[in-house]
């Protein structure tokens, strides 16, 4: 890792330094398309993220979740009108919208051979002037995000070296390291075993609740965004379907509707906890598993779903809908 520049430190740690000091609500986005190959992937979607917000954007195969995301942080262009902290997203720079926006997307460009620590300093390039070097705040920014993700003991580790999960709590630590008041999660937990999914589920919501960060994420576990986000929004087929608080948006009906699935939406002590149910004969038995009447009366599309994994906050893990976008 770089040594430490001697003049003016850069800013304070991550501990100490509130994340929002930006002026504006942080998304507002109205009528917003994008096309991907001659595709329209975003039809006319419309989003506001408040400051300190949770939203997690939900919705089956293909409804354009990731490419929402993208847009937001200015990695794909976009029709319509999409403002940041106030001001247009056309009008901002890298360097400055890097500064209040880090995103976390789910297959990044890594460069060959780079250690952790010093892969994690990269979210500090925003505050470090052209020609100089970083200083020892940004270090102890670093310091700080390996601590809190478990990962000290991997910070002189090639990145390339270490597994799935691993290497997803090393593209979060980049982004929190960057300290931007709005932090954009792409499946942010797609990799990570149950016991790192709470830890860094927990972490962003401690950081949520005591520095003002804002976080807009798109997650196929849908208990677990149930659980952790304030609101959800619903896409399908690019155009959004629902959107509202989780109990509002995780109905039997909506997800019969657009996953295709039959499921139960249970009370959970943190939010509705989504539970597919098996619609034939459990194997080497004499009982049928009860066949529920379909939550979608009449519905041509409706189809049992494969059941993917979710987890409730301090419960065992049970089997979920859901699927990347």
């Amino acid at each position: 890792m770089t040594g430490p520049a001697s003049g003016p430190e850069t800013g304070p740690a991550l501990k100490t330094a509130p994340a929002s000091t930006a002026a504006g609500t942080p998304v507002v986005g109205r009528d917003l398309r994008v096309r991907l190959g001659g595709a329209l992937v975003l039809d006319g979607v419309d989003l506001t993220v408040a400051a300190g917000e949770w939203v997690a954007v939900i919705g089956p195969n293909g409804a354009g979740k990731s490419t929402l995301l993208r847009a937001v942080g200015g990695l794909l262009p976009v029709d319509g009108s999409l403002e940041l902290f106030g001001t247009p997203i056309t009008r901002l720079g890298r360097r400055d919208r890097a500064r209040l926006v880090a995103t976390v997307v789910q297959s990044p460009v890594v460069p060959t051979g780079i250690a952790v620590a010093d892969y994690v300093l990269l979210g500090r390039t925003p505050y470090v002037p052209l020609l100089g070097r970083e200083s020892a705040a940004d270090l102890a920014v670093v310091d700080d995000v390996l601590a809190r993700l478990d990962l000290t003991g991997f910070a002189h580790r090639r990145l390339a070296t270490l597994s799935g999960g691993e290497r997803q709590r090393v593209l979060l630590a980049r982004a929190l390291a960057q300290g931007a008041p709005l932090l954009l999660l792409d499946e942010p937990t797609s990799a990570l075993d149950i016991g790192h999914q709470q830890e860094v589920l927990e972490l962003v919501d401690e950081l949520r609740r005591d520095r003002g960060l804002t976080v807009l994420a798109t997650m196929h576990d849908l208990s677990v965004a149930g659980e952790y986000a304030d609101r959800l929004v619903l896409l399908a087929a690019g155009r959004t379907v629902a959107a509202g608080p989780p109990a509002e948006v995780l109905t039997e009906e909506n997800l019969a509707r657009y996953y295709r699935a039959r499921v139960r939406v249970l009370p959970g002590a943190h939010g509705p906890l989504v539970v597919p149910v098996r619609d034939r004969d459990v194997p080497g038995t004499d009982r049928p598993v009860p066949r529920p009447e379909p939550s979608v009366a009449g519905d041509p599309d409706h189809r049992e779903e494969g059941p993917l994994r979710v987890v409730e906050h301090g419960e065992p893990a049970v089997r979920q809908v859901g699927g990347r976008d």
